[in-house]
């Protein structure tokens, strides 16, 4: 009995708020203050820029100016309470080195 609460208790502890999701899409579209983002499942999520959302272009560090639509990023987000989702991390890949230089 205790076997079976854990296993079906298991998907409700991974989907609570606070909980850590990483999701690998393109970017549909950018404002100052969210990121909307399509996965592989044709599934479209928003997610939330705050100060403290760390913006990474390769290994360097970006802003928000860096992210534009049909790039491929990662993001690592927290679920809010009211099932939101705020960015801690957005990986952009490296700048082709044409770009580097502005």
């Amino acid at each position: 009995i205790v076997v079976a609460i854990l296993v079906v208790g298991a998907g409700s502890l991974l989907a609570h708020p606070g909980h850590t999701h990483k999701i690998l899409g393109t970017v549909t579209t950018v404002t100052a203050t969210s990121v909307e983002v399509l996965d592989r499942g044709n599934e479209k999520t928003t997610f939330a820029i705050t100060k403290d959302t760390k913006i990474r272009v390769g290994k360097s560090a970006g802003t928000i100016k860096d992210v534009r639509s049909g790039l491929r990023i990662v993001v690592e987000a927290e679920e809010e309470e009211d099932e939101t989702f705020v960015a801690v991390t957005i990986q952009l890949p490296e700048r082709p080195a044409q770009e580097e230089v502005r």
